[in-house]
């Protein structure tokens, strides 16, 4: 289960942000995942939780947005949401796709309290 290994990467990636910047606790961790990342939602958010205590994430809730699979056809310029792994263009049918948004997996936003608080 490789989630467990990305559950413990945000964990450090947190960590080690909030102390940079005097949090003393987390609250919430937002990330953003693309379908392409072939990531478990529910295994992660488990993960996360097994792996937070004892930490100052321990009280943090993990929201994760799912990012779609979008591609912009190279030869019509037309933008395509794909729910499977045919990359073809919808308008067109040319393969000649470009993806441009699924592969995220980015940390966008921690919600902390401060010690000045």
């Amino acid at each position: 289960m490789h989630e467990a290994g990305i559950a413990q990467s945000i964990i450090d990636i947190v960590e080690e942000t909030a102390i940079k910047n005097n949090a003393d606790r987390v609250f919430k961790v937002f990330v953003e995942i693309g379908k392409l990342q072939a990531i478990e939602t529910d295994s992660l958010l488990f993960a996360f939780e097994a792996l937070k205590y004892d930490t100052i994430v321990s009280e943090a809730e993990l929201i994760i947005t799912e990012i779609p699979v979008t591609g912009i056809c190279r030869d019509c310029n037309h933008k395509t949401v794909y729910d499977d792994y045919i990359f073809s263009c919808s308008k067109c049918s040319s393969v000649n796709v470009e993806i441009v948004s699924g592969e995220e997996l980015k940390i966008t936003e921690i919600e902390v309290n401060d010690e000045q608080s």
